[in-house]
């Protein structure tokens, strides 16, 4: 297999970040794989290689490394265990981990690993959170060697941390490849890599792009979307609001979670002429000890007039203690039977009608809104965000609008 021309700056450029874009078949995980196994045989490099979740190393990633190791017929240079890779006629180590496992975030341990001098980020349209991104990145300082970063995607939504930071900020074409501001882009597609695929997958292809062209040019052209194909509540039709509003009852609604893949997902809203106004949300993946402290400051903070709690899980546990800590607001316990995404369809309509977002919203809700935006018919996990705002929904019209 070869490596098309605009993966070359991976061995020649001197950029600190390098950010490598493209759709399906493009060639950029094959380019990045084949750089990294060259790299390990330079002294001096520790090499962490990261996806947002990665459940066994052994049994997805490594595999795929050890393909490249043989294809260059490097077997004899290697020792390779469950979760790393060592060179062993350099020393240097490839450490494949997952930034969120089921214990939860691992930031601080990648942060605090002595040495790195590269981060791989695959799949890094996964990492909403840009904030874990600036911890990782100030770890990776060794001096005496070239440092770098490098993050591998399939472009998302415009909405993402990594479209605002380094293409609209500093107005860059999402197809440029070349170098600004000390950043390396390069982009790719299907296109430049025909001669590595098959007849099927070229003719699969063409047919997306004759049916439904906006997959197409999502998909395999790998162009950035304001809007995932399919959402329920596409990020392009949310109404928005500049103008901060100060009369009606403030509204919230939670989503309960301990840790684990889900998010606690709590939405506070101005209800105010019959439309909600969201202005602030509670989204993460801390234990439960640690939320309460955060979900009390927030309740005192905005004055809440209403709190709802889904009542499923931890969430009676929670119920019981807010209700403690905070005598003085009225909590509802509501247990749901319904299916998440049944529910969301039910109310998707009507937050797309009557519920307001901020313009600029803080990093939290923006993280909230973005999960919110991104459920659709083949979404099998996080979808707590959107479910929070259906269910806020749900309550809104049943108890104060009854439309």
């Amino acid at each position: 297999m070869k490596i098309h021309k605009h993966y070359k700056p991976l061995w020649k450029t001197k950029a600190f970040i390098t950010i490598i874009t493209g759709g399906r078949g493009s060639g950029k995980s094959f380019a990045v794989g084949n750089f990294i196994e060259n790299l390990s045989f330079q002294q001096g490099h520790k090499i962490l290689f990261t996806r947002y979740t990665l459940h066994s190393a052994s049994d997805s990633i490594i595999p795929e490394f050890e393909e490249k190791i043989e294809r260059n017929k490097h077997q004899q240079y290697f020792r390779i265990t469950k979760a790393d890779i060592i060179n062993k006629a350099s020393g240097t180590e490839i450490m494949f981990r997952g930034i969120k496992t089921s214990s939860g975030n691992q930031t601080a341990k990648l942060k605090s690993i002595e040495g790195l001098t590269t981060w791989i980020i695959d799949e890094a349209e996964e990492l909403d959170d840009e904030k874990t991104f600036n911890v990782i990145m100030q770890s990776i300082r060794k001096k005496g060697t070239q440092n770098r970063i490098i993050l591998v995607l399939n472009p998302k939504s415009k909405t993402h941390w990594i479209y605002e930071r380094f293409f609209k900020t500093p107005e860059v074409d999402p197809k440029f490849n070349g170098e600004k501001d000390g950043v390396c882009y390069i982009y790719g597609s299907y296109l430049d890599n025909l001669d590595n695929l098959s007849d099927e997958f070229i003719a699969e292809a063409e047919k997306c792009n004759e049916l439904t062209p906006e997959i197409y040019r999502y998909d395999y052209l790998g162009e950035w979307v304001l809007s995932i194909k399919g959402s329920f509540i596409p990020m392009d039709k949310l109404k928005r609001y500049t103008k901060v509003i100060e009369e009606g009852a403030i509204l919230a609604y939670f989503d309960v979670a301990d840790e684990g893949n889900d998010y606690m997902a709590g939405i506070f809203c101005r209800l105010y002429n019959g439309q909600l106004f969201a202005f602030d949300a509670i989204f993460n993946q801390h234990n439960l000890t640690i939320n309460e402290e955060v979900c009390n400051e927030r309740f005192r903070k905005h004055r809440v007039d209403h709190v709802y709690i889904e009542t499923n899980s931890m969430g009676a546990y929670f119920l019981r203690n807010m209700r403690e800590e905070n005598p003085g607001v009225p909590f509802f316990g509501l247990h749901s039977k319904t299916n998440k995404l049944s529910r969301i369809l039910a109310q998707c309509g009507w937050i797309l009608e009557n519920v307001h977002f901020p313009e600029h919203p803080n990093d939290e809700l923006h993280q909230f809104i973005t999960q919110m935006c991104s459920v659709t018919h083949e979404t099998k996990k996080e979808d707590d965000a959107a479910d929070s705002m259906a269910g806020m929904a749900m309550m809104t019209r049943r108890d104060f609008t009854g439309n």
